[in-house]
């Protein structure tokens, strides 16, 4: 007996051996006929903001939503269930685990049904990667293609495979893409109930998927639950605890903001699966809502975009390229941030700046506003009218364009172009001419943004960004000087209905038949930049940049953080007094000869004389008569802190109130008399309320203005 049981051993040693080999030679026949090629995994690409909120999520070519996660960005909860509930033999096994598929197999024979389930991870992974009937043959293949992964990858690689690739209902696969739109949250976010129900949703996921039912996604997820306290995972008590909650459905759509700047930075990276941007996403979808509906009050065809810029970081914190992507009457499709327009009026507080830096003019320079021509170029004001004499500050702020025609004939066209074209600024002009300081030239709202930016940056231009990259270097365009008082004489402009608390310095624009709105400000910390027109370029009748462009521009300040910074005035400024009509310090003047005085800002003391005919200048007549239309306005007694009809928004702040006219003032609220010169914006109600003032001589100047939530 024991010779023969010795002999069954040998024998049977011998069967196993040549059984392997049998087994092992096949295999190496069949994997050279059949060599493991693992196909591409095209992971949906995904756009995140500053703080890695997403902005846009992209489908692969099959409308598969797949967003990749290596698994050191899911939580461990999740993977331990998993590995737990599906293959607890993962790290152990070749790619098949042979006493699961004897036992199915010996199931199945028995009872003509499955009964137990024999794949490993890997062994789904395969089918998922090469699917097949469900045969002998098809398993067969499948474990087959098991051990070929086996080979070729790591078990952490193959894991990493099965967390991106296994199917969650729907269009959705992997766990990141699942618990975005389940949860809402990221996958390194699941706590051990949400990561369950994850687990269980491969193995049915039309019927578990918590969209469709959550009855049998509870079901599906108290079965994980179970089997992890089986196995010693969870205590009875805490599972009966998550059996008890509800499963915590928190739905979130497919996230579509910023879509325009999101489809180019795609086409620019399209390798990438996660797009990192500078944009602050809960920014970005208020003002998205917040245009979308200002757009209902427009004109039809008519689109809008803004773009706002950190002074410091010089990134892109919020991009709207339309007023709205899927409105194709609004042209929604084109992205207007980086569309060449005219830009009308914007780009004067340069033209005054550069003069400024060259010695041609200072703050107050006696500049004319009356029918001449430059060269057969005759400019005129927007309502046909002229104001006669008028200092530079006031010129710039009412926008005139004869003054600054006349400045520029000094200055010359072709120094402008190229100091903007030196700090980098993309114009396009084919021949400087005086007609560019009007909108005669082409330039898109991200240079307008850099450009104005500047006045807040001591003069110099930085590139911006929507890529997370550290900016060290601008170009300078202006003096710290000459940027410092521009934007102090922009920042002192009041806008129709809409109140200035940030001192933002501000410049609006329209183009020729009103084709393009634009409205950029800027402070210390931010600079805004708005445009509103048609973007097929089609005339509009109205003013699109007063009457639309500016009351935006303001509001969109109010969602913008309160500015954490000042100016700082360079040390470059020195006061001093004026005379006009000479131009020159008081001190330089006869008395007799100082028909005007003006206390201003100056570049290191400096006060060029006013301006004479310039070559192909028309010479014009009339000093210093035409003083007097400047001596009655400056009579009158005005407010200057508000305009009429002002909305301002409660905030816990309080306004000073200032007025030009002879002092003392006196000032009246719906009636009643102020004891301090001073709004306290939160005190008051909500609706229209009056203002008034009294100077020494009883003049009275009055204002209304709305106050909203």
């Amino acid at each position: 007996m024991h010779r023969i049981f010795k002999k069954f051993l040998k024998y049977s040693a011998y069967t196993v051996v040549a059984g392997s080999i049998s087994i092992m030679g096949a295999f190496g026949i069949f994997n050279y006929l059949n060599p493991l090629v693992i196909p591409k995994i095209e992971p949906s690409t995904v756009v995140v903001d500053r703080n890695g909120q997403i902005l846009r999520q992209f489908s692969d070519h099959d409308g598969i939503f797949r967003h990749w996660v290596e698994l050191k960005d899911i939580n461990p909860l999740y993977l331990n269930a998993l590995i737990n509930y599906e293959d607890r033999y993962f790290y152990r096994h070749f790619g098949v685990n042979p006493l699961a598929t004897i036992r199915a197999f010996g199931q199945f024979i028995t009872h003509r049904k499955v009964i137990s389930g024999s794949s490993t991870l890997t062994m789904q992974v395969a089918r998922l990667l090469y699917p097949h009937e469900r045969t002998m043959l098809g398993k067969t293949e499948q474990m087959f293609r098991a051990i070929q992964l086996e080979m070729v990858l790591t078990k952490e690689e193959i894991l990493t495979l099965y967390v991106n690739i296994a199917p969650m209902g729907g269009n959705i696969e992997g766990v990141q893409t699942a618990s975005w739109r389940y949860f809402s949250k990221d996958a390194n976010s699941l706590n051990i109930a949400e990561s369950a129900l994850l687990v269980a949703l491969p193995q049915r996921p039309s019927i578990y998927r918590p969209d469709q039912s959550l009855e049998k996604a509870k079901t599906a997820r108290n079965k994980v639950l179970d089997r992890l306290a089986e196995f010693g995972h969870l205590s009875a008590e805490d599972v009966k605890r998550y059996k008890q909650e509800p499963v915590n459905y928190r739905p979130s759509k497919t996230q579509f903001s910023a879509p325009l700047l999101s489809e180019e930075l795609h086409k620019q990276q399209p390798d990438q699966h996660i797009i990192h941007t500078t944009i602050d996403a809960n920014l970005q979808k208020k003002l998205e809502r917040f245009i979308k509906n200002q757009s209902q009050t427009w004109p039809e065809k008519i689109s809008s975009a803004v773009l706002i810029v950190n002074n410091h970081d010089h990134q892109v914190y919020a991009y709207i390229g339309s007023s709205d992507l899927f409105d194709r009457d609004r042209f929604g499709y084109v992205d207007i941030v980086r569309a060449i327009r005219s830009p009308g009026s914007t780009l004067k507080p340069f033209a005054y700046g550069m003069a400024m830096d060259y010695g041609i003019i200072h703050e107050a320079s006696l500049l004319t506003d009356v029918k001449r021509g430059f060269d057969d170029y005759f400019p005129k004001n927007f309502d046909d009218q002229f104001r006669g004499a008028v200092p530079m500050f006031k010129a710039l702020q009412t926008s005139l364009n004869v003054p600054v025609v006349q400045v520029l004939q000094h200055l010359t066209p072709h120094y402008f172009v190229k100091k903007l074209r030196d700090a980098n600024i993309e114009l396009h002009v084919a021949e400087p001419t005086l007609s560019i300081i009007l909108g005669g030239v082409g330039i898109s709202l991200w240079e307008q943004v850099r450009l104005f930016s500047s006045l807040s940056t001591e003069g110099r231009v930085y590139p911006i960004t929507t890529k997370p990259k550290a900016i060290t270097s601008g170009k300078p365009i202006l003096s710290p000087e000459s940027a410092w008082i521009t934007h102090k004489i922009l920042s002192q402009v009041r806008p129709a209905n809409r109140f200035n608390p940030r001192k933002i310095a501000w410049k609006t624009g329209t183009s020729y038949g009103y084709r393009d709105g634009w409205a950029i400000g800027t402070t210390s910390d931010w600079t805004v930049g708005v445009w509103i027109g048609r973007p097929d370029g089609v005339p509009n009748v109205g003013a699109l940049a007063n009457r639309y462009a500016t009351p935006m521009l303001f509001d969109i300040f109010n969602y913008l953080p309160k500015d954490k910074t000042t100016l700082i005035k360079p040390y470059g400024i020195q006061t001093a007094t004026i005379c006009w009509p000479s131009g020159r310090k008081i001190t330089e003047v006869p008395i007799e000869s100082c028909l005007e005085r003006y206390d201003i800002d100056t570049i290191d003391g400096k006060t060029p004389p006013t301006l004479y005919d310039a070559p192909g200048e028309m010479p014009h007549s009339g000093w210093p008569k035409l003083l007097n239309i400047e001596d009655v306005t400056m009579q009158s007694v005005q407010i200057l802190t508000l305009q009429n009809e002002s909305i301002i928004f409660k905030s816990p702040y309080a306004i000073q109130l200032n007025a030009q006219g002879n002092a003392p003032f006196r000032w009246y609220l719906d009636g009643q008399l102020l004891e301090n010169p001073e709004l306290d914006i939160q005190s008051l109600k909500i609706g229209i309320h009056t203002l008034s003032v009294q100077d020494s001589l009883q003049k009275v100047d009055k204002v209304s203005f709305e106050i909203r939530e």
